[in-house]
């Protein structure tokens, strides 16, 4: 279990698209992954801590357990989820709240969010998509349902793979009355790198920005599925 591989593969896309962390850092992200060269793992280091959202998360989860910021347990936390969150509660989440107010959240919006905190919620991603906002910290994108998809780490099924795209079954999220629910199943066709995966039909993946980041084993999936649940039916919509 390679720590780096699992911060670069994830925070990959949404530095290419742009969205977070410094420019074109994603190209050193897939040199590593294709590679494992350990001369970029300083390189990379440094521009993780670089990311407005990401790295304050990391950085909580690690101070919690003493460990180190770059365990793959902490990464994996974040954006899959495992049992590193079970710890944490509304207090850890303010404090994680004025800390991206640090890093481009604007202040009064962060003060806000702390007042009303949802009990339960957890430093998992999709608290920061959710609740936070997708596109809240940097203003990179509107926060919508659109982005709350595309931006939301989902799972889905390779049900055919072309050669830079991969056909996935899986379930885009929706509003029902106010709260976020899963909708209908559907096939869709996202963005997908040889040098990532060798996916082959029928395994489950994880999915970040319509680009195909990873295969998950069973564990990973429960706790995918755990975790996100757990914030989302936290929330309610007002």
């Amino acid at each position: 279990m390679d720590p780096i591989d699992i911060v670069t593969r994830y925070s990959f896309i949404t530095n290419k698209l742009r969205y977070c962390g410094p420019h074109d850092s994603f190209l050193q992200f897939l040199e590593y992954i294709k590679t494992k060269d350990k001369k970029l793992i300083p390189l990379i280091k440094n521009q993780i801590t670089r990311f407005e959202g990401l790295y304050p998360y990391l950085e909580l989860i690690a101070k919690k357990h003493n460990l180190d910021v770059f365990d793959y347990k902490v990464s994996e936390a974040y954006w899959i989820g495992n049992e590193l969150l079970d710890v944490f509660d509304e207090s850890d989440l303010k404090e994680m709240i004025m800390s991206l107010s640090k890093r481009g959240l604007p202040k009064s919006y962060a003060q806000k969010l702390c007042e009303d905190v949802p009990k339960g919620m957890l430093p998992h991603h999709s608290f920061n998509v959710i609740y936070v906002g997708v596109g809240k910290i940097t203003g990179a994108v509107e926060f919508n349902i659109e982005n709350i998809n595309n931006c939301m780490i989902r799972y889905g099924e390779v049900t055919k793979l072309n050669k830079s795209t991969a056909v996935i079954k899986h379930q885009p999220y929706k509003f029902n009355e106010g709260k976020l629910v899963l909708g209908n199943e559907i096939i869709e066709e996202l963005e997908y790198l040889p040098e990532f995966n060798d996916l082959k039909f029928g395994e489950v993946v994880s999915i970040h920005w319509n680009f195909v980041v990873d295969k998950i084993n069973e564990k990973q999936l429960n706790n995918l599925k755990k975790y996100t649940k757990i914030n989302v039916d936290a929330l309610h919509y007002k």
